[in-house]
């Protein structure tokens, strides 16, 4: 969900514009659902950021952590969208590219319970009722603390809002969708390459994949899962691929996951040798 303003090879991604757009529609649609504000939040960048890039296009760029004193959220990133007034985005110590959110407003926090609440009460919306939207992964801890520290808050699950709107796709996001399919499909063709080499291993293949879709222009390759043999049938076994060598008459399960701008992909396919002639 790379924005214009953050490109670095001149290749257009979704436009600041657009993301102001959304943060208009989302914020109509609360006020009709007589919200006060919407929080969302999301979780580092291959994880899931996906409401929360969508309206800001921030991916928290570092993995989530045990919470300690003082130190609360690392992995996470809250935006809050009031129904009247600008938008907030909170973001942990590790901050954000402000090449490409266009947000004027973005506070960066070691303990980002601390710093909801204490925006909350900045607002006076302490005590209103406002849209969750990713109620799935905020952290319990927090959600306790929202709860013992502003009691008189109304904080509910609000899960058609965003989704409404992300069902719909722009002439830019279908454009980053099959770009993100390219990526996709460049990386399973050279583990299908690597994979008719008499000798390959699971590992050795998954690494081929991974490198030409990074290469392709992916984001980042989550996942590049090579199962073989017998295990071709096992569903997603721990660890996505190993030192096992594969067969020559063998098949094997390959799937790809990752992103390209901040759109995903997700492909699987089997692959096997052609026969030998006699």
């Amino acid at each position: 969900m790379i924005g214009a303003t953050g490109t670095e090879t001149g290749e257009l991604g979704i436009s600041d514009r657009e993301f102001a757009e959304r943060r208009s529609k989302a914020r109509f649609l609360a006020g009709l659902n007589r919200y006060a504000a919407l929080l969302v939040v999301g979780r580092s960048f291959y994880d899931r950021p996906g409401d929360l890039a969508y309206l800001s296009n921030h991916f928290p760029p570092f993995p989530t952590a045990v919470f300690s004193e003082g130190n609360a959220g690392l992995g996470h990133g809250f935006l809050l969208l009031p129904a009247e007034g600008d938008p907030v985005l909170l973001t942990d110590p590790r901050r954000h590219r402000a090449d490409l959110v266009d947000i004027t407003d973005v506070r960066a926090a070691p303990d980002l319970g601390q710093a909801v609440i204490d925006l909350l009460r900045e607002r006076s919306l302490e005590a209103s009722r406002i849209g969750l939207v990713g109620d799935d992964i905020l952290p319990a801890a927090l959600d306790r603390r929202f709860a013992r520290e502003m009691p008189d808050l109304e904080l509910g699950p609000e899960r058609g809002i965003v989704a409404s709107l992300r069902r719909i796709k722009s002439h830019d996001e279908l454009a980053l969708l099959r770009k993100a399919a390219r990526c996709a499909d460049s990386g399973l063709q050279a583990a299908h390459t690597r994979f008719q080499s008499e000798g390959a291993t699971e590992r050795v293949v998954a690494a081929s994949g991974t490198a030409q879709a990074i290469e392709a222009g992916a984001d980042f390759v989550r996942y590049f899962r090579v199962h073989s043999g017998p295990w071709s049938a096992a569903g997603s076994r721990w660890p996505p691929a190993m030192d096992r060598i594969i067969g020559a008459e063998e098949v094997a399960v390959v799937d790809v996951i990752g992103a390209h701008r901040g759109y995903h992909f997700d492909v699987n396919r089997t692959f096997g040798r052609p026969e030998l002639d006699p």
